[in-house]
Parts: structure tokens; sequence; C-alpha cells
């Protein structure tokens, strides 16, 4: 479970400053095992912070995110 705002490959928020707040209200819940499926899927759900709960409706991340990303040195 991390905030989506810190996982995001830095090509969303730079160039967007105004949505990549929007991004802070934001968890993704990344599903390392699954028996028969597939695994390391990232899900992310909107975080009502006041209410302490997470919207119920949530959705395949489809941005990059940081482990994405592969450096070649």
């Amino acid at each position: 479970m991390n905030n989506k705002f810190q996982i995001l490959s830095k090509d969303h928020i730079a160039y967007n400053p105004y949505k990549s707040e929007a991004y802070r209200d934001w968890v993704v819940f990344t599903v390392e095992k699954n028996r028969a499926g597939r695994a390391m899927i990232d899900i992310e759900f909107q975080l009502r912070a006041q209410y302490f709960a997470f919207n119920p409706k949530g959705s395949i991340v489809e941005q990059k995110l940081i482990d994405e990303k592969i450096i070649v040195e």
C-alpha cells in the first residue's frame, strides 16, 4: 500500500504540477501473489481521509510507476 504521488514516474509529475497534486489523494495497492492468476497487479483507490476510508470503486493503475522503469548504465 503506497501513496500514488510517491511511486509515480517523475514524467507524470514534472510536466503537469496541478494534476500531480491530485495524485496525493490516491493509494496504490499491489497484489504480489495470486494463487492461480497474475502476480504484481497494481490497483488504485481514492483516499477519503476525512472519513478514514477508501472509495470502493477502484481501478487498475494506468500510469507508469517507478519500479517499472529499467535503468541501463
